[in-house]
């Protein structure tokens, strides 16, 4: 999965618990406030700096037509950053799966 945006991340974590992503934004909050010392005129400097440290894609494998997250996975909406940029692109890959022993 990739998000085609600079100012929105694409991470997976746990879905059970919705603290599990307010802890996520809270932590990246202290070293990468709202208001800082930034240059760029838009007022999103720090939605930047924060999608840049979280990433832009993640790589899920997709069986039987699904995502193959576990139980607790997911992968949130981009839009807890910037809101309006929920969009992502799913590409697929074509392969064979093989058993890889170690």
């Amino acid at each position: 999965m990739y998000m085609p945006h600079t100012t929105a991340a694409l991470t997976i974590t746990e879905n059970a618990d919705p603290n599990v992503a307010r802890d996520i934004l809270s932590w990246l909050a202290r070293p990468v406030p709202v208001t800082g010392d930034f240059k760029h005129a838009e007022g999103n400097s720090d939605a930047h700096i924060k999608a840049s440290l979280v990433g832009f894609s993640v790589t899920v494998p997709v069986i039987d037509g699904r995502l193959a997250l576990s139980t607790w996975q997911f992968t949130p909406s981009a839009s807890s950053m910037v809101p309006g940029t929920g969009m992502c692109w799913l590409v697929l890959q074509a392969g064979r799966s093989r058993d890889v022993v170690f």
